[in-house]
């Protein structure tokens, strides 16, 4: 009998693993679809398989590593996840050191000024990573497995992000169709030229995240849970974690993986303001009232009934499809595809100005 308690024990231990992998894989795909897929330059590279096979365990840790600090420190409204996300976006500055040198001889490319590239650092560090890498990545996982974030007897959630873009209102179905539209116009202006990969990798990596999605719909309909539970971590968790992810960040600036970075003493200053910067206002962000360990955060009550029920996963997988669909039609018309791709690379920088400008304001008059 001791045996079958033994063996029963390893097949859930087994089980439990088998789905946090899954749940990681499937978040970190999720978080290169709207960071790498989004963006088009994947597609281009003569060694497009390694990318992925590095950048999904690499964003999906990310990710993990992030919301689990928001829930740690009980930051999770939408304002405080883009700060995590700002930090996120400083990637740039230690893996792929793109915020010195920029993608140079490109649309969008626009100089560097103090050794840091104007463009790449407000598009990429305070719009594209936090808003793509980060938030749409949490709110796509919210919408996939919404009734495991919901209790219809207490209408509760796991983070506030809820609130903003993932309820079935007119106003959120517009912004995923106006991002999937300007997220056409990016993958256009990168891979123009390149339609076969495009469409060869895309549809790949789409058909595979609806694969483990399924699966894990399976499964976690026996449990109750959802990816973001299973993978919340603990403290000893975290620290290890930061540690792996620092010692990367480190190993990756001093080998130059991502091009020999400029030694500019003031860029590096920059860097450090907007690292402490980031820091003081997730800080100055609202504080919840749950517990750390809590699995949920409490909805307000004046939700009106009818916001209850989330964009349709239907509507969500074709979303996440739209901008290969878009970018293939806009070809069609060479001078518009051109047109619609310099506009949404030039609106990408623009964006992460508007975001910085307006959060900083509404965290710091947060009372």
């Amino acid at each position: 009998m001791s045996s079958t308690i033994k063996d029963d024990k390893t097949e859930k231990e087994s089980s439990s693993l088998l789905i946090k992998f899954l749940s990681l894989l499937l978040v970190g795909m999720i978080s290169t679809t709207f960071a790498e897929m989004w963006l088009g330059f994947v597609f281009i590279m003569p060694n497009t398989v390694m990318l992925f096979l590095f950048m999904i365990p690499f964003y999906g840790l990310h990710v993990i590593f992030y919301y689990n600090l928001a829930l740690y420190f009980r930051r999770t409204s939408f304002v405080a996840l883009y700060w995590w996300g700002t930090l996120f976006g400083l990637v740039e500055a230690w893996v792929t050191t793109m915020v010195y040198y920029g993608y140079v001889n490109v649309i969008g490319h626009h100089g560097e000024y103090f050794g840091i590239a104007i463009y790449e650092y407000f598009a990429n560090v305070f719009f594209w990573h936090p808003m793509n890498s980060f938030i749409l990545t949490l709110m796509t996982i919210q919408i996939l497995f919404y009734p495991k974030f919901v209790s219809e007897e207490s209408k509760i959630t796991e983070t506030k992000l809820a609130d903003t873009f993932v309820y079935n209102t007119k106003r959120n179905r517009w912004f995923w169709i106006i991002y999937a539209i300007y997220a056409g116009g990016m993958i256009t202006s990168c891979t123009y030229g390149f339609e076969f990969q495009l469409l060869f990798y895309y549809s790949t990596f789409y058909l595979l995240i609806l694969v483990i999605y399924f699966v894990l719909r399976k499964k976690f309909a026996e449990t109750g849970l959802s990816p973001l539970h299973v993978l919340r971590m603990s403290k000893k968790g975290l620290y290890m974690l930061g540690a792996f992810l620092g010692l990367v960040y480190i190993l990756s600036f001093l080998t130059e993986i991502g091009g020999k970075p400029i030694y500019n003493p003031l860029a590096f200053l920059i860097i450090f303001l907007t690292y402490v910067w980031c820091i003081y206002l997730v800080k100055k962000s609202k504080y919840s009232s749950i517990p750390e360990q809590s699995n949920s955060v409490t909805r307000a009550n004046n939700v009106k009934s009818k916001d209850i029920k989330p964009i349709s996963v239907r509507m969500l997988l074709l979303i996440l499809v739209a901008p290969l669909i878009i970018s293939l039609m806009l070809r069609v018309v060479p001078i518009l595809a051109w047109i619609w791709g310099v506009i949404s690379v030039e609106l990408t920088m623009v964006f992460g100005i508007i975001l910085l400008g307006v959060v900083s304001y509404k965290t710091l008059m947060h009372k």
